[in-house]
């Protein structure tokens, strides 16, 4: 007994020097507990006990033993259940879908176009050839550690190279310590650990632990503990899902990047936010602005009543609810580079925009402009780098971008109606009811899905009024996005009411809509006469000398990329592994062009591979597979095809541009 009792001794002091040395703030979790129990502030509710020739956890609270008494049993039985099949215990850490070949995509669609014929050959040669056993698991999570027993066991059978290590009882963890090797286990494979994580804690962790080899991010392969809570699979949801290349892929974010070339050079004004723009009119009057959330609905009596007592800034999105309310937006807001957001202005005619300002990202249709009187138009640029000395704002959808301007505007008054972020609480709503992509979610299911969908996983956020509110990851992003951009850019003579029963902001105030102080009416017309002589003050409608320059320099930069693609194409491939590692190399070529000439076109391709490589890598992990030469030749066909059409776009946009408009 003594010497099982030094061997586990030895095996805590190992741990802890490892976690000093690599993970200094789980130490810190376990030292904290340690004093809390030292100054009586917290009573162990749990003891690690030596019984039946194994460790068990014992709750000092009921006297039940955890493991029953057999923990090398439950230990060997959770080892033996793991298995290479992409059916089991998993989560899809990349959609991967069977699009049916057609003529005509959606623009929609168009953001993957060069993936489909990928996918569509994946799906066919493994699941629909009844291939659905990985040859090599290379990244696994633990849902659960308890003692740990079953963590060795079951590196020990499939030798994974990262691990992510998921306890939400410190207690459980700090008992684990004695019981199991990690230091050990270091040595061999990546250790990610969320010890009692909070939300915040939890997502950074797991994005480190996806961001690494993320390559193999197809399948996740895990063991879930039943007494530990599956919770966090919802922020896994929440950070898969809501990936960059995943929400903005490459063909949109290649559209994003040439679009802008259609509104440059013709007549329309661009705003150079910046400095200048602080002293706007709008700082000295009420603003509201209207989002598309169920709160605007809810509150649309209120609204009509009291229009005329606030600028009002709103999104395309509400434009159906406020058009029949008659309800005039003084200012309109609009990022959608989609033609089904066109839908929006269904049947307004276009005199209803007589006296409003538009505006617009310059992604958004040059049929949106087409809505406005001329002189009303104003866009801005997004992640382009076609002018200097401009702010691009960042945003990821059209209310955080419209609350972004709001507060670069300088607006000291700004009160947020139908800016939830969040579902209706009874309803389960997503938008108000005249918006084009409401739904309603059942927030009494919460069950954790497998499969990642931004628009239908549902997380608890931190609520305006209330504790929590159920929200979906793609409101999820935004709302971490506000909360990074309002205390960068928020002064502090800027006050922001938040009216909604939807998602608490950073440094917002929550306020009832009938709590809000009498307003006057506000003379609207001059208030957006002069903001309309402060935006042409600060655009500009052309590229000016050294900007064309810049923009001839990258179009040398991307012929320079084709050079790159030239060489990959010549080269023939013996073996899946080569394959794969010349692919990985031409990722690595094109991400190591630095300069900022070639910004764009390697952020497409980049865009581009990390959604491309964890499908061609899962599909050679896959057993059976049964003539790889010609899965080599032909995926390599299809991705030469796309590197070379995605050049070919970038291209061809710069010099039309530079043939007809300079």
């Amino acid at each position: 007994m003594e010497n099982i009792q030094n061997k586990a001794m030895q095996t805590y002091q190992q741990n802890i020097e490892y976690l000093k040395e690599k993970h200094p703030k789980t130490v810190q979790l376990l030292t904290i507990l340690d004093q809390a129990i030292a100054n009586g502030d917290y009573q162990e509710r749990y003891a690690l006990e030596y019984i039946n020739d194994g460790f068990d956890v014992q709750d000092l609270q009921t006297g039940e033993y955890l493991y029953k008494k057999e923990s090398a049993r439950i230990a060997n039985s959770l080892a033996q259940r793991v298995n290479y099949d992409k059916n089991s215990s998993i989560i899809e850490g990349l959609p991967v879908f069977y699009m049916p070949e057609k003529e005509n995509y959606t623009d929609k669609e168009m953001g993957r176009y060069g993936l489909y014929p990928i996918m569509r050959y994946s799906i066919d040669h493994t699941f629909r050839a009844g291939l659905h056993f990985m040859k090599e698991i290379k990244k696994y999570f633990f849902l659960g550690t308890v003692l740990g027993l079953h963590i060795p066991l079951i590196h020990q059978k499939i030798k994974a190279n990262n691990y992510l290590i998921i306890e939400d009882n410190l207690e459980f963890f700090k008992l684990s310590l004695f019981t199991t090797d990690y230091a050990s286990l270091a040595k061999e494979a990546n250790l990610y650990f969320s010890i009692a994580a909070s939300k915040e804690e939890f997502v950074e962790i797991f994005t480190n632990y996806i961001k690494d080899s993320s390559f193999d991010n197809r399948f996740l392969k895990y063991t879930h503990l039943g007494i530990h809570s599956d919770e966090k699979i919802k922020y896994m949801q929440l950070v898969v899902s809501t990936q960059e290349f995943h929400v903005f892929p490459y063909r949109t974010v290649l559209d994003k990047a040439i679009h802008p070339l259609k509104y440059i050079n013709d007549g329309t004004h661009i705003l150079k936010l910046n400095k200048e723009l602080k002293d706007s009119p709008l700082q000295s009057k009420p603003v509201l602005l209207i989002g598309a959330g169920p709160s605007l609905h809810k509150n649309i009596e209120w609204l009509k009543e009291n229009q005329d007592k606030f600028l009002i800034i709103s999104v395309t999105s509400a434009l159906q609810t406020l058009y029949k309310n008659d309800i005039v937006p003084d200012i309109l807001t609009h990022i959608d580079g989609f033609n089904s957001s066109l839908i929006h202005f269904n049947n307004i005619p276009k005199d209803y925009f007589k006296n409003t300002l538009a505006i617009l990202a310059m992604f958004a249709p040059l049929e949106v402009r087409d809505k406005f009187p001329k002189e009303n138009i104003f866009t801005v640029t997004n992640i382009t780098g076609y002018f200097q000395d401009t702010l691009e704002l960042p945003f990821t959808c059209v209310g955080s971008f419209t609350l972004n301007i709001s507060v670069t505007l300088n607006v000291q008054n700004l009160y947020l109606l139908g800016l939830d972020l969040a579902l209706d609480q009874e309803s389960g709503s997503t938008h108000s009811p005249q918006h084009m992509a409401n739904k309603k979610l059942d927030v009494n299911n919460l069950k954790n899905d497998k499969v990642m969908n931004m628009k239908k996983n549902i997380q608890k956020v931190e609520g305006n009024f209330r504790d929590e509110v159920f929200t979906i990851s793609e409101f999820n992003r935004s709302i971490e996005l506000i909360n990074q951009f309002i205390p960068a850019e928020k002064n502090e003579i800027q006050h922001i009411y938040n009216l909604n029963d939807g998602a608490k902001f950073t440094e917002t105030i929550p306020l009832d809509i009938e709590k809000i102080p009498k307003q006057s009416t506000i003379d609207k017309k001059e208030s957006i006469d002069e903001l309309r002589s402060v935006f042409y003050k600060n655009s500009v409608t052309h590229l000016n000398d050294e900007e064309i320059e810049f923009l001839k320099e990258r179009l040398k930069r991307t012929q320079n990329v084709k050079t790159i693609i030239d060489k990959y194409a010549k080269q023939n491939y013996s073996s899946s592994e080569a394959f794969l590692y010349e692919l990985v190399t031409l990722y690595m070529d094109l991400f190591d062009i630095k300069n900022q000439e070639a910004y764009d076109i390697v952020i497409i391709y980049m865009n581009y591979f990390e959604y491309l490589l964890p499908i061609v890598v899962d599909f050679f992990n896959t057993q059976g597979l049964k003539n790889k030469k010609r899965d080599i030749k032909k995926i390599n066909q299809m991705i030469i095809k796309e590197l070379y059409e995605i050049q070919s776009i970038y291209e061809l946009a710069l010099v039309d541009f530079l043939n007809t408009k300079v």
